[in-house]
């Protein structure tokens, strides 16, 4: 086939491509070489769409930081061997999973496995301009098992948080109709680095309780276990070529995180306020993932006493509180306490961080949903 008719096929095979998209590619092939020309690194911001750009060098000093806080540790690991392990637990559980030997390979094993890499989302609304470490974590072995037992603990166990909101809207519908006295203040309270110091071990002990007293038989209930165990008995990732280890805690980013940090939060919520001297004191009390916000009838050196419970409740687990008085910003909103005939009700408005940009998602863009 002559040159010239090969080039009559590639013009008419590539004739309906948007002339514009070969310039976005060049765009950001462009942009790519001047990155690594200039030793940027190009990062996403915390919240809303912000690109963020920093020297690699300051990039990569907040992520050895914040290995180092958190007590992670260099360590030996081997891919291979926990895929290996992975799969034998697959292959012979008898109760949680079931189907034929090659339904399970087509449903846990992970093709070409790799260690999780971490990286960070820069907090562009707080002064020093933290990281909010991310674990990619799809390329672990145990992710689809993963995956697969906080889904199985949900429908066994019936397991729903008492005290969370799922956005903006349900928590401002929650205080809207509510009446509150006229000594109350706001008050917010942040878990710190909640993922990588969720107690682990605690945090099964509570699911497996919560399975028995749904009666669900003993081996059903020792099987998951063994699977659970094998899922968070290591919390690693890797970063610049090496692999870290934290003491405890769980990766941000995991299938079971965010079920495991709800399940020890949910606990600890419900102790606290069913036996804390200071529960009278809480007048209204959600939480968002690791941010609580509290309507509270007692004084400042009371909510000082509450926050003193909050983290006497497990030796790796910390809070800190901001005492906002009559207004708080929170979950995106400017919540206020307004006095109606000597009694206190909610107004709500819309808080924008300093760092928003009034960038949306585009209606027919491929982002996922949630």
């Amino acid at each position: 086939m002559s040159t010239d008719r090969i080039k009559e096929i590639i013009k008419g095979a590539t004739s309906h491509i948007d002339p514009r998209q070969y310039q976005l590619t060049q765009t950001y092939y462009n942009v790519r070489k001047f990155l690594k020309d200039n030793n940027l690194v190009l990062a996403t911001a915390d919240k809303g769409e912000t690109l963020v750009i920093l020297t690699r060098v300051q990039y990569e000093q907040k992520m050895v930081s914040f290995l180092h806080q958190s007590g992670a540790t260099t360590h030996n690991y081997s891919t291979k061997t926990n895929n290996t392990n992975t799969r034998k637990l697959t292959q012979d559980a008898q109760y949680v999973i079931t189907g034929s030997r090659e339904r399970r390979e087509r449903q846990f094993y992970i093709q070409n496995p790799a260690l999780p890499k971490i990286y960070g989302t820069i907090k562009t609304h707080k002064s020093d301009f933290p990281i909010r470490p991310v674990v990619a974590f799809f390329t672990d072995p145990t992710y689809k098992l993963a995956k697969y037992l906080a889904d199985w603990f949900r429908l066994s166990s019936g397991f729903n948080p008492s005290y969370t909101v799922k956005n903006s809207a349900e928590l401002a519908g929650l205080l809207h109709p509510l009446k509150f006295p006229p000594t109350a203040k706001l008050i917010s309270l942040d878990a710190v680095s909640m993922f990588t110091r969720v107690p682990v071990a605690r945090t099964i002990a509570i699911m497996i309780d919560m399975l028995e007293r749904k009666n669900i038989s003993p081996p059903i209930v020792a099987e998951f276990r063994t699977l659970l165990n094998h899922c968070t008995e290591r919390n690693i990732c890797v970063f610049q070529g090496s692999v870290y280890r934290f003491p405890d805690g769980l990766p941000m980013g995991g299938p079971l995180s965010m079920l495991m940090a709800d399940v020890f939060m949910d606990s600890l919520e419900t102790e606290l306020l069913l036996s804390s001297p200071n529960t009278p004191n809480i007048r209204f009390w959600r939480r968002y993932v690791d941010d609580v916000i509290c309507v509270w009838a007692g004084n400042e050196p009371d909510a000082q006493s509450l926050l003193d419970d909050l983290n006497n409740f497990d030796p790796g687990f910390d809070f800190t509180l901001e005492f906002g008085g009559q207004s708080l910003n929170y979950l995106d909103l400017h919540i206020s306490l307004i006095e109606q005939h000597n009694i206190l009700r909610t107004s709500v408005g819309i808080y924008r961080k300093s760092s928003y940009t009034g960038v949306s998602i585009h209606a027919s863009s491929l982002h996922p949903e949630t």
